[in-house]
């Protein structure tokens, strides 16, 4: 159980890890680029909606509409303590969406293509630093184009793929993966098992595409927020993949400002997290949560008419104090561990 612990957390890691530097002609500037050409600075000096007028504006919904196309940059920092070991991966991504149509059910059918894409990881040692194994792609770098050991970042480099987005901002589906795969197996696709096939195409869309992409979106409101301007969405998510877990995220409207000729929400969240089973064991092992404190919090620019998202940041903090013990033996092995990240998104144009 302890290994389990462990590996679900490099999982976690690795699925929402970017860094914020690049070297990529989208960023060159190092300005906050978006549709109207907002920045950071643009929205700190703005002015406030008057609140009479701002009641209309908080009925929320994705509502892109056919042929709109948004370049974002999606950049995150993950790390990971356990003893003496510090795991860190940091990714940017550079993604295109054009916009199709909205279904009749309201949803809105998008493609989305990687552009670039960079990942750097790290494993270190704490007690003794010069232990330390490295690990660094990018796509736009020709050497590592070449190199076996990226292949499998480099098939997902400008092939578009399709999803369907709800107007709550949730993916529904993501499809047209068959290219991708092709590239992966090569000229072995006709001899690899159904079974197969689809394990991996399932494993590429939930690890590259619908957990990493989620991060976008924010969960909008089932109808039009109270007097607070609040509102929230429970998940059950196991802590540490092993703790049974309801992690909530809480919402709140903060302001609404015109910036040039659009109306920009800007929103607030923090997570609360309540673990609901704090022993868990299996035929080898047992395992007890003594302690542990879970915090995040956030800051979401969002366009008014159209719900897509403009600017986002996003931090939480894990720490876990367990103890497993090894129901043959008898002995007790205490685990603890930190787990942290940030998640930055940019609307770029």
């Amino acid at each position: 159980m302890n290994k389990t612990l462990t590996a679900l957390c490099l999982i976690g890691i690795a699925l929402s890890s970017c860094d914020k530097t690049n070297s990529t002609p989208e960023d060159a500037s190092g300005t906050e680029k978006t549709n109207a050409g907002v920045t950071s600075q643009d929205t700190s000096n703005a002015v406030s909606i008057p609140i009479a007028e701002q009641a209309e504006l908080l009925d929320i919904r994705y509502a892109v509409k056919p042929g709109d196309v948004f370049h974002y940059k999606m950049s995150a920092v993950s790390s990971m303590e356990e003893d003496t070991l510090r795991l860190e991966t940091r990714t940017t991504q550079f993604y295109t969406k054009k916009v199709k149509s909205v279904r009749s059910d309201g949803s809105i059918e998008l493609t989305l293509r990687y552009d670039s894409m960079m990942v750097a990881s790290s494993m270190k040692n704490l007690k003794n630093p010069a232990q330390m194994r490295e690990r660094k792609f990018n796509s736009t770098n020709p050497e590592d184009k070449k190199n076996p050991e990226f292949a499998n970042y480099m098939v997902l480099i400008g092939e578009d793929v399709t999803m369907l987005v709800s107007p709550k901002g949730v993916i529904e589906e993501i499809s047209g993966f068959t290219p991708i795969y092709n590239k992966i197996v090569g000229d072995k696709k006709d001899s690899v098992p159904a079974d197969q096939r689809d394990m991996i195409i399932e494993r590429l869309k939930a690890e590259m595409y619908a957990i990493p992409l989620q991060q976008e979106f924010i969960t909008y409101p089932d109808s039009i927020p109270d007097s607070t301007r609040s509102w929230s969405k429970t998940f059950s998510i196991p802590l540490a993949g092993t703790f049974a877990a309801n992690s909530t995220i809480i919402y709140t409207v903060r302001d609404i400002k015109k910036i040039r000729d659009r109306n920009v929400i800007e929103i607030g969240s923090r997570v609360n997290s309540v673990v609901t089973n704090p022993k868990v064991e299996n035929q080898q092992l047992s395992a007890k949560l003594n302690s542990n404190k879970v915090t995040g919090s956030g800051r979401i620019l969002l366009d008014a008419q159209k719900g897509y998202t403009i600017l986002k940041n996003q931090n939480l903090t894990q720490f876990i104090d367990a103890t497993l013990t090894d129901k043959q033996s008898k002995q007790e092995m205490r685990r603890v561990q930190k787990q942290s990240s940030s998640v930055a998104i940019e609307l770029l144009r």
